[in-house]
């Protein structure tokens, strides 16, 4: 494939994935002045393999000016229509059906992503007679990292390690390094204390966990007494920050009240409970297996 056209939405992976997966000589990325940070941050991420151009549209509800302006900008590039890919899984509705008649009009090609029980599909088409004829239908693998997960929806980060204090790992810090050490070889990555740019350390996640392309967050809470831990994952893996695609564990080394258990579940949360922790060990072979087990559930 030579290029692109991608919808900017307020979520970058469905237009990372097919960029990563496909690696276009170049992509014009279709962008509302909404939608402009998450554009930066997706160039940062792909511009090493790939040329990246922008559209900027000026109505995101008109389906007529977004057509007038994407097909002024590939005039504007030069690229051939034979050429051209068009991904309509991002932007507005408006935006896919502005994209959408654009293809048909020029015989382009397009591409959807589908989300699908933990696993990306990725179905294109092409156009025989003004018919949708379906001319890939794959599963994409597991092709991004931690790092490009986080810089495509964050400005920046830092990795801390485990928390500690005077040079000592704290009681919560012990407890992260446990987990670390029991997930590790168990996911593809795992990264621990990450800290985001621009939120003046308010912000911090202890663990972060990559199987394919799903990545999960672990707030590590050797108690489970109070609702810190859910504020904590609510915050930073809410819509406009991680996103929605983001899948958010409380990971706790006491019982969990019932009425915490609710209020996490209601917020998408899924809670682990390791009572048998104990500071300094390693978890039992059976709070291992449980740990392990309810992420890979999770995340494959």
């Amino acid at each position: 494939m030579k290029n692109m056209v991608a919808l900017i939405g307020e979520q970058p992976i469905p237009n990372l994935l097919p960029i990563r997966y496909d690696k276009p000589e170049a992509v014009l990325l279709v962008r509302t002045v909404r939608t402009k940070p998450v554009s930066e941050r997706l160039k940062k991420v792909v511009q090493t393999d790939t040329l990246v151009e922008f559209c900027d549209i000026s109505d995101q509800c008109d389906p007529a000016i977004t057509y007038r302006q994407i097909k002024n900008d590939l005039q504007r590039l030069g690229w051939l229509p034979t050429e051209i890919v068009f991904n309509i899984t991002g932007g507005t509705k408006p935006m896919a059906f502005a994209a959408y008649h654009l293809a048909l009009d020029q015989h382009s090609e397009f591409l959807y992503l589908e989300s699908e029980e933990k696993k990306s599909r990725l179905r294109q088409y092409k156009f025989e007679q003004g018919l949708e004829i379906l001319t890939r239908n794959e599963i994409i693998p597991g092709i991004i990292t931690i790092d490009e997960y986080l810089l495509a929806h964050l400005p920046g980060f830092r990795e801390d390690g485990f928390s500690q204090e005077n040079g000592q790992l704290t009681s919560g810090g012990l407890f992260e390094e446990c987990l670390y050490n029991t997930l590790n070889g168990k996911v593809d990555e795992i990264k621990a204390g990450i800290r985001p740019d621009g939120v003046k350390e308010q912000l911090e996640i202890d663990l972060v966990i990559r199987c394919g392309n799903q990545v999960g967050i672990i707030e590590a809470k050797t108690g489970g007494m109070d609702k810190k831990g859910i504020d904590q994952l609510t915050n930073v893996g809410g819509r406009e920050y991680l996103g929605t695609y983001t899948v958010k564990f409380w990971v706790t080394g006491r019982q969990v009240r019932r009425e915490l258990k609710t209020l996490a579940m209601a917020r998408g949360i899924t809670v682990i409970e390791l009572p048998g922790y104990i500071q300094g060990k390693p978890l039992s072979q059976q709070e291992k297996t449980r740990l392990i087990q309810i992420i890979r559930e999770k995340l494959t």
